[in-house]
């Protein structure tokens, strides 16, 4: 009994600093964001996530690590985390605004693979019409 007493007393006292502790960090990773430190404000809320696993506002740390993500142009990472908070937002508008942000990102990604695929062809095109006349490419077309 006297265990419990002290386990639960240990919690009344500990279990405040580590709500505040968690509340500095996620204002620390906020203000980090602000100033454009994507990397830290990053580090920061990824280590929110890996050591708390049960959090109020989960998805609206998912919805800004989709925003640094897209900062730093890592469009499928970007996409995955608005995804992420889409999926788990109770609040609507935060619901709306991810669905809206993984679709703008989802285009961006169908864009940059059509513009490489595009580039590739171009290329290639290129390629074929300096070397057309050169028996050694010839050859080699010939060889595959």
């Amino acid at each position: 009994m006297f265990i419990l007493l002290r386990i639960f007393l240990l919690l009344i006292c500990v279990y405040p600093c580590l709500l505040l502790s968690l509340e500095s960090l996620e204002k620390e990773a906020y203000r980090s964001y602000f100033k454009q430190d994507y990397s830290s404000s990053k580090k920061i809320y990824l280590k929110i996530l890996s050591e708390n696993k049960e959090i109020e506002n989960t998805a609206v740390i998912y919805f800004n690590l989709g925003s640094i993500s897209l900062a730093d142009q890592d469009y499928l990472l970007s996409f995955d985390y608005f995804k992420k908070s889409f999926e788990l937002s109770d609040n609507k508008e935060l619901k709306k605004t991810s669905l809206e942000a993984s679709l703008s990102v989802y285009q961006l990604i169908l864009r940059e693979h059509l513009l490489e695929s595009l580039s590739n062809k171009l290329l290639w095109s290129e390629i074929c019409e300096e070397n057309l006349g050169k028996s050694s490419f010839l050859e080699s077309v010939k060889q595959m």
